[in-house]
């Protein structure tokens, strides 16, 4: 069997399209190539399928099942561990007999894991022992089938690299992963838990109806009709999972970043800016992770968690709760009712509400309008992918 035999046999094998097994395939020759500079092309083509067919044996030992789907939201990442890392070093160096005492540093200043059990009861594994510089985490949630079944929402947090790369996964396109289901059959939503063979990669193969469709037909227990924000956060604020997508037209569009480095766009509900132009906006918090590939006036599903902070006046808060905002883990402008970016956007007056202090992940609701279509406006992507009976 030659190696395009083999490269075809093993995507064939673990359900990954050719390209990335050719990719795989490459960087173990490229590292074959500076690892034994003197041996011939045959010879590293050879290791290189040998390593690659073990590395794809590990994954196929793995119980993690194959789903697919769509993602449509990524919280922002959250170090878990900078915070106690800081306090532990601020504490070292201004007391550090009690800081040793305390077991939250050794005696060298190096911050250690003072938890002995987690929230849950079960033992640390990590207690009384350094902790890692950075312990990264985020939360994605999408829609996906697992063996041709229903569609659901899925829920599943993601850690270490794979939080710090998440914005390389790919949103609102067909994707196909691995993960561990902890979910019962008869559970509306997926409960997923990352595995290590998890990786979300994209395929137009699949058949899957179009992002616009996937939003209206699966997410209805989140849509928001934006007059019903209020209501939506008040109902629910204090559930940490909360999550809302709403329907709106961009209004504006502030793209020099905060210091956080979210950009700011403001939406409004069409058919009530017809009516009245001095209607208020919704200000929603865009992260850097998200690809902002529209612009002002355009169509588009925002999917995220409702926030709200006190009202300011003069620079300086008051008691008054301010305006509902939102904190944005997803964007999809509709194609029909898309803009292109303009190489300048005018900047909005000075912002007189700071954004809002991030949490970590979202929860909510998704509500139509009917603005005038654009001329020979494009369909959604994957128009020409018929989806099967499942979606």
């Amino acid at each position: 069997m030659n190696k395009e035999e083999i490269l075809n046999k093993y995507a064939e094998k673990i359900g990954q399209p050719l390209e990335v097994i050719q990719k795989d395939f490459q960087e173990l020759v490229d590292e074959e190539t500076t690892i034994h500079p003197e041996a011939t092309e045959d010879d590293k083509n050879n290791k290189a399928l040998r390593r690659l067919g073990l590395s794809y044996k590990k994954q196929l030992r793995s119980p993690a099942k194959w789903f697919e789907g769509m993602v449509i939201a990524i919280s922002d990442t959250f170090d878990m561990v900078r915070k106690m890392r800081a306090e532990a070093i601020k504490e070292f160096n201004e007391n550090p007999q009690n800081a040793v005492t305390s077991g939250i540093t050794d005696e060298e200043g190096i911050p250690l894991d003072p938890r002995a059990t987690w929230s849950t009861g079960r033992e640390n594994p990590g207690f009384g022992k350094p902790l890692p510089e950075h312990k990264y985490i985020c939360n994605i949630i999408g829609i996906a089938t697992k063996d041709d079944g229903k569609p659901k929402i899925f829920r599943m947090a993601i850690q270490d690299s794979l939080a710090e790369n998440s914005d390389k996964i790919p949103m609102f396109a067909p994707v196909k992963f691995r993960a561990n289901d902890r979910s019962e059959a008869e559970d509306e939503e997926f409960s997923l838990n990352v595995s290590t063979v998890t990786v979300f990669v994209e395929d137009q193969t699949i058949s899957m109806p179009t992002p616009t469709e996937v939003i209206k037909k699966f997410c209805t227990n989140y849509a928001v009709d934006m007059n019903a924000l209020q209501d939506h956060h008040s109902a629910n604020k204090d559930d940490f999972n909360r999550l809302a997508i709403i329907e709106a037209d961009v209004s504006a569009l502030v793209m020099e970043p905060t210091a956080t480095g979210s950009r700011r766009m403001i939406v409004e509900d069409a058919n009530a800016s017809i009516e009245d132009l001095d209607a208020t906006g919704i200000t929603c918090w865009v992260p850097s992770k998200i690809n902002i590939d529209f612009g002002e006036t355009s169509r588009v599903f925002v999917v995220g968690r409702t926030a709200q902070g006190k009202k300011y006046v003069d620079g300086q808060a008051t008691d008054e709760d301010g305006d509902i905002m939102m904190n944005v883990f997803g964007v999809y402008a509709i194609p029909e009712y898309k803009v292109a970016p303009e190489v300048e956007i005018q900047p909005l007056a000075p912002e007189t509400t700071p954004e809002p202090e991030a949490e970590s992940v979202p929860a909510a609701e998704v509500a139509p309008a009917v603005p005038t279509p654009a001329p020979n406006a494009p369909a959604d992507s994957q128009e020409n992918n018929p989806a099967p009976s499942s979606w």
